[in-house]
């Protein structure tokens, strides 16, 4: 049964009706939990939808059930790239590399991730070398031999235009994109990368390009669909002492809690899901409690609140290690909050803290936009008519005794504190 629900998925997302085959999909782990390629399939349907969030929660659990498939890694690398969060899928991307070196879309999604990583940089200002990723290669010495060599770009060799085009991309690297739309270049780059490029990916199990090796074909016998043997029976696990037991039902009454404060989060019953969040996290000392609780506070509008939420899980998280993603977002969430009550600086501050952390666009994009605000704050905060008045006749004072630099600095001061009034402008003397 759960076969036949998969092949169905399969249909599903093949005709791309992606909301149908998570459906399918879903349907077919209930009847088969344990069954990695399921995740897998609905993952890419999830990612598919640009619900990447729920794409992760399905790589992770294809990485779980099935750590040495590369397919897993790779479907985790494409949610988090999805996600904003490009050293995680640069990470993900790597592991997949490290069990299938041949892996072509791994190879592709790896790319992508540091031409999305270089874009980023460059976007803050950390200009590098134009001819570095892609330009780099196409300045490499060797390049027309490697086209020469490769039967699917020999023949571009003998196009005198495409040759013009090549010449003028290794003088311009910045004119890749233009070029990009020529599907020749697009062959010599999957050429110059080694990889063999392709455009979409089904899900496992769906139809295969005909000649193409099928990576992953539920439906024929492979090494990771095969039926397991029956595992040997394993030793009677040794019993538990009271302490464990204590902290297991803990923390089993404490995800409970938490899931209680989500449900209520979701219907904007903010006061229920505050309550549920800080039982959880008197039940058991998890910073995921803090952190749920913080953005219900947040969205009820008590910004003070999230704040103390957001620093005792910062606190309580650095005793216990956790995870560095979860430190920047309390320092995100703080700085949003800040940014809510019109305290910029404290908001900058704490988005730097984050980034610090764990770097994100969404959080450099807040960053950008508050450090933008408070430069506007700070000239507005500057303006003042009767300063500016003041500014004005010790110009002309001076003007009037011949002291020419006193007179420009005191009307430059009338301009800043005045920057509306043009005689601030008309009356500095030209020399």
């Amino acid at each position: 049964m759960a076969d036949a629900l998969k092949a169905e998925g399969n249909k599903a997302f093949a005709a791309k009706d992606f909301n149908l085959a998570v459906e399918k999909f879903s349907a077919a782990i209930e009847l088969d939990s344990s069954n990695h390629v399921l995740y897998s399939n609905r993952s890419g349907a999830y990612a598919s939808l640009k619900n990447f969030d729920k794409a992760l929660e399905d790589a992770n659990k294809t990485t779980e059930l099935k750590p040495d498939w590369p397919k897993g890694w790779g479907r985790k690398g494409a949610a988090m790239h999805g996600l904003g969060d490009l050293v995680g899928a640069h990470d993900a991307y790597e592991e997949a590399l490290k069990l299938d070196p041949a892996n072509a879309q791994a190879k592709s999604g790896l790319e992508s991730v540091k031409r999305a990583i270089d874009a980023e940089a460059r976007a803050d200002g950390v200009a590098g070398d134009p001819t570095g990723g892609l330009g780099r290669m196409f300045n490499d010495p060797q390049l027309i031999q490697k086209l020469a060599d490769n039967p699917k770009t020999s023949q571009l060799l003998a196009d005198p235009s495409f040759m013009a085009k090549l010449q003028k991309v290794a003088q311009n690297p910045n004119s890749i994109g233009e070029e990009m739309r020529d599907p020749r270049f697009l062959q010599v780059i999957s050429v110059l990368l080694g990889i063999d490029m392709q455009f979409g990916a089904p899900p496992e199990g769906g139809a295969q390009p005909s000649g193409q090796p099928k990576e992953a074909e539920e439906d024929v016998p492979m090494p990771d669909a095969k039926p397991q043997k029956a595992p040997e029976p394993e030793p009677e696990p040794e019993p538990e002492d009271e302490e464990t037991i204590a902290k297991r039902k803990a923390k089993e009454a404490a995800d409970k809690e938490k899931n209680l404060g989500t449900e209520n989060y979701k219907k904007r019953q903010f006061d229920a899901a505050i309550e549920h969040y800080s039982k959880a996290w008197e039940l058991h000392k998890d910073i995921t409690y803090l952190t749920n609780l913080s953005a219900a506070y947040f969205e009820k509008g008590e910004y003070q609140q999230t704040i103390e939420a957001c620093e005792k899980a910062i606190s309580e998280g650095r005793e216990m290690l956790a995870d560095f993603k979860l430190i920047a977002k309390a320092f995100g969430r703080i700085g949003s909050s800040y940014e809510k009550l019109g305290d910029l600086p404290k908001a900058i501050v704490n988005y730097q803290k984050s980034l610090t952390e764990h770097r994100t666009p969404d959080i450099l994009s807040k960053l950008r936009s508050a450090e933008k605000a408070q430069l506007k704050a700070e000239k507005d905060a500057y303006v003042n008519p009767e300063d500016a008045e003041k500014a004005r006749e010790l110009g002309n004072q001076k003007f009037k005794d011949a002291d020419w630099p006193a007179a420009v600095d005191a009307y430059t001061e009338m301009t800043k504190r005045a920057p509306d009034d043009p005689r601030g402008y008309s009356t500095v003397p030209l020399h």
